[in-house]
This record gives C-alpha cells, structure tokens and sequence, in this order.
C-alpha cells in the first residue's frame, strides 16, 4: 500500500478523535483525575477540577502521536491505561509508516 494513501491518513485521523474522546469519558469518571487547585483556599465548597477537559484530551493525545509528550499526566490507572495503549499504537504506527515508507522511496528510485 502506497505509505502516503488518503486512507492511512483517514484512519489515523478517526482512532486520534476515538482516543482522545475516550481519555476525555474516562477521566471524567475517574475519581483520582479530580483535583482541587487551590488547596490552601479553605471554604464551604470545595472546587475541584479536572485537568482533562476535551481540549486537554485532544492535545494530550496529539502529543503522544507526534511522540513530544505534553504537561498532562494521566494520575488514575484507567487514564494510564489507556494513555499506554495509545502510545504503544503510535509507537508500531510510526515505525510501520517509517519503514513502509523508506521501502517506498527506495522501489521508485531503482
């Protein structure tokens, strides 16, 4: 398969948005992904946030694809998880993409 091919790209494309929504869900129902910011503030209510909102998310997991990391690290195992299960991905992804395409490059030279 030609390594620059519309459908690798389009596939790509679509597992970033399916991880990047999913790490979004499962932080959300992670209890240890919540936080309070500000924890010398005492008061009647307490805030609390979550790092990974859907914009986090998103650059988390592009970050990863790009293999640059970010700032934002999963605490909870369900986000570690699937944090790991998607830098593994990208991981066999690049390097198949890598190889692919140098065996490409080298079959229209000769």
């Amino acid at each position: 398969m030609n390594p620059l091919a519309i459908e690798i790209w389009l596939y790509v494309f679509a597992a970033y948005v399916l991880v990047s929504v999913t790490m979004f869900v499962v932080a959300r129902f992670s209890p240890y992904e919540w936080n309070n910011p500000h924890p010398c503030h005492s008061g009647p209510t307490e805030i609390v946030e979550n790092q990974f909102s859907l914009a986090n998310s998103f650059w988390f997991t592009i970050g990863t694809l790009m293999q640059q990391g970010s700032d934002l690290n999963p605490k909870a195992a369900s986000t570690r998880i699937v944090g790991g299960i998607w830098w593994f991905f990208t991981l066999i992804i690049i390097s198949s993409y890598t190889a692919n395409l140098a065996a490409f490059l080298t079959v229209e030279r000769m």
